[in-house]
Order: structure tokens, then C-alpha cells, then sequence
């Protein structure tokens, strides 16, 4: 699987605009998940991401750094990046929930985030599952007069067994604004995988969806290898 990963690469939220300092992942009282640069409300819990790069070296074969999330003691998940990406995997809340950072050294700014989910599991049930996410990304981003959807896209996973979609917005007052920092992004991707029951949420934040980047991090989710030890035995 993993060199098949090599020779492929060989390639519910609500956001507006994002710093790289920081990040609060808010969970309200239905569960639903917001990533934000800003404290998050007072009905939701609060956990923050930290922006520090993890000095262990990744596993990198010709050019591919496999960064490997365990789901458990018997599941995990391999995401392949470019070499040159800063990439980090750190726990949030309890440990249970593992959150992949992920940030290119050189070419268009952009940040991936992908939050594993084991206790969301929907088995037999996981496009079902999908659906509602969405449409709960598509309800939250409604309300903002400053967003406009760009495009939905389903994500074909290659290597695993599961369904993926995700939706584009653009913020045009950002996106306007000749004055904001670079680390405001005007462009959104967002949605989730939904592989053997496991949910993982996913967020590309960008100013240039066009970039050789964005392309690279649709392609790492895409690329996703799903992997339970126990159904291997």
C-alpha cells in the first residue's frame, strides 16, 4: 500500500478567516465541531491546537513523508505528504481525538487539518453519516452574507473503503481586503472521510485554490490508507 501511496503522489466546520498561531477546536452541544483563531463561545467546550512543529523526523520514502495516526491499540490511518510540508499529529481533549496539522515550507500558504474522530463511528452507515455533515457545513456557511460556495466535490479514495466530499467557499471581503495578514485565509475547503465508521474531519485553508499545494493536500486525502490489525489477522 505504501508504495502504491509513493508512485500516487509521485499528489462540521465554520471558518472565516484563520491565524496560524493558534487554533480552538469548539465542540457545541450537539457535537458539532468548529475550528476558529478566536475563543470559542461560551456554550461550547474549548481545545486548543498548537501551532509547534513536531522536531521527530517522519517517515519519508522518495520524497513522501507517512505520517501515521493510530485510531486505538488495533487501527490507524497513514496520510502521505510532500517532504518538504511540516506536519505534526497531536492529541486534543482526552487524547482520544488526534488532529493531523499540516503546512508547506515553500509555494502557495495553505494549512491542511485533518481531526480523527474514533468515537463518531457509523457502521454500515457512513454515507449516511457524510450527508449530514454536510449539510450541517452547508446550513452554518449560509448564514454568512460574506461566503460564497465555490464548488462540491467528492473525495475517490484510492486505498481505503469509505466515502469523502468536501465543500469550497470563498470569503470575498478577505479576499477584497489588500490589507490582511497572510495568515487570514479568504479561500476554504471543508467536509470529511467516512471510512469503516470512523469519521475524519478535514480543512484546506488558502488564498490560491488554483496552487500546485491545495492540489497536493486534496490529493493526501484522497490517498488515505485505512489499516485494522485485527481484520488483518
Amino acid at each position: 500500500m505504501k508504495s502504491a501511496l509513493i508512485l500516487v503522489f509521485g499528489c462540521c466546520l465554520f471558518l472565516s478567516s484563520w491565524s496560524v498561531q493558534s487554533i480552538n477546536r469548539c465542540t457545541d452541544a450537539n457535537g458539532k465541531m468548529a475550528f476558529q483563531n478566536r475563543p470559542c463561545p461560551d456554550s461550547s467546550t474549548s481545545e486548543t491546537i498548537k501551532s509547534s512543529i513536531s522536531n521527530t523526523a517522519p517517515t519519508t520514502i522518495d520524497g513522501v513523508q507517512l505520517k501515521e495516526i493510530a485510531i486505538g491499540k488495533n487501527k490507524s490511518f497513514t496520510v502521505g505528504l510532500p517532504k518538504g510540508w511540516q506536519a505534526t499529529v497531536q492529541p486534543t481533549g482526552s487524547g482520544a481525538i488526534r488532529t493531523l496539522r499540516a503546512v508547506p515550507r515553500q509555494g502557495d500558504t495553505l494549512l491542511l487539518l485533518m481531526s480523527f474522530l474514533p468515537n463518531r463511528q457509523s457502521f454500515g452507515l457512513d454515507s449516511i453519516v457524510l450527508d449530514k455533515i454536510l449539510q450541517g457545513i452547508h446550513e452554518q456557511h449560509s448564514v454568512n452574507p460574506d461566503e460564497r460556495r465555490l464548488a462540491s466535490t467528492p473525495i475517490k479514495l484510492v486505498f481505503s473503503k469509505g466515502v469523502g466530499h468536501v465543500l469550497s467557499y470563498v470569503n470575498v471581503t478577505l479576499q477584497a481586503d489588500k490589507k490582511r495578514l497572510p495568515a487570514e485565509y479568504s479561500h476554504l475547503t471543508t467536509g470529511a472521510l467516512v471510512i469503516d465508521g470512523i469519521t475524519v474531519s478535514v480543512s484546506v485553508l488558502n488564498n490560491d485554490p488554483r496552487g500546485d499545494n491545495y492540489a497536493k493536500a486534496l490529493l493526501a486525502l484522497a490517498t488515505i490508507i485505512y489499516k485494522d490489525n485485527l481484520k488483518a489477522k
